[in-house]
């Protein structure tokens, strides 16, 4: 069961963000939410139509399980039952399943920030043996 939390699961957020400061800041007006210790969302209002995950992530034991799209369909539900006509998420360049996954449940990609990651972290970061250097945005139609 989805529940929401104030008692934030900081193992699992870093997973999908490894700036804690980053979480930090977003965490204080956002929305997250549990599945029991498997996975969490983040869910933040960034326009008055708009909601926006800033964060999704599922314990390593339990990928590929349908737990991420539990929780992704949990965030176009929870979208649409509170009158939003738009999705965003925003990944890096060098996350190539989080984009398919996105790209699976409708998302497209909408914008793209270039030198993101290299001007907002502080560690490089790399991914299939790629640099993740751009932010990515997508969005879906509610």
């Amino acid at each position: 069961m989805i529940q929401q939390t104030t008692t934030y699961p900081w193992a699992l957020l870093l997973r999908a963000d490894p700036e804690k400061t980053i979480i930090e800041h977003y965490l204080y007006d956002s929305h997250c939410f549990v599945l029991d210790t498997i996975g969490v969302i983040v869910l933040k209002q960034v326009a008055p139509q708009t909601l926006e995950i800033m964060n999704i992530a599922v314990d390593e034991a339990y990928e590929q399980q349908g737990y991420g799209k539990q929780l992704l369909a949990f965030a176009i539900d929870y979208a649409r039952t509170h009158h939003y006509s738009q999705l965003d998420v925003r990944t890096g360049n060098s996350s190539i399943s989080q984009l398919a996954f996105y790209q699976k449940a409708g998302f497209r990609i909408v914008d793209i920030i270039t030198d993101y990651f290299t001007t907002h972290y502080d560690e490089p970061i790399f991914e299939h043996g790629i640099q993740c250097q751009d932010q990515l945005k997508l969005s879906i139609s509610l």
